[in-house]
């Protein structure tokens, strides 16, 4: 075989490679997005049971007004009243079995009669994959509260 067949059939698995790796790239992209729209769309229809059984036993979320456990997460999520939502910007990673996901989020949304108005905001949500498929982890709301 020549030195030039040689150096072809390397040049093209090099390229059957990148293109795997964009296509697995692509298909993180996907499932991060995914995963915080079935989020948001359960919170919206009040479906907290469904986001509930989703959850980590382990889940930590952090606010500006604090730190909640899982338990605490929940009584949050059934009190918020969340109308039309948008998500941009997703950017997700993953490594293992666990995919970290960074989103804008503009969405009015009230709870204890409090009222924030549909401003776009930065979230972060950690998945972690088991048996049972994505269990929601942790969660940061950077929104600033009023």
């Amino acid at each position: 075989m020549s030195l030039f067949k040689i150096g072809l059939c390397g040049v093209l698995l090099l390229c059957f490679a990148l293109v795997s790796l964009l296509q697995a790239e692509e298909t993180v992209q996907e499932t991060g997005k995914r995963l915080v729209t079935e989020l948001f769309s359960d919170l919206q229809a009040g479906n907290i049971d469904a986001v509930e059984q989703r959850m980590s036993p382990a889940f930590q979320s952090a606010h500006k007004d604090g730190a909640r456990d899982r338990a605490e997460q929940v009584v949050l999520m059934r009190t918020l009243e969340l109308g039309p939502f948008g998500i941009d910007d997703v950017r997700a990673t993953k490594k293992g079995h666990v995919m970290v996901v960074t989103y804008t989020v503009s969405a009015a949304e009230s709870f204890n009669d409090e009222r924030f108005e549909k401003m776009p905001a930065q979230r972060l949500s950690v998945f972690h994959l088991t048996r049972e498929g994505w269990r929601w982890i942790a969660h940061a709301n950077l929104h600033p509260m009023q």
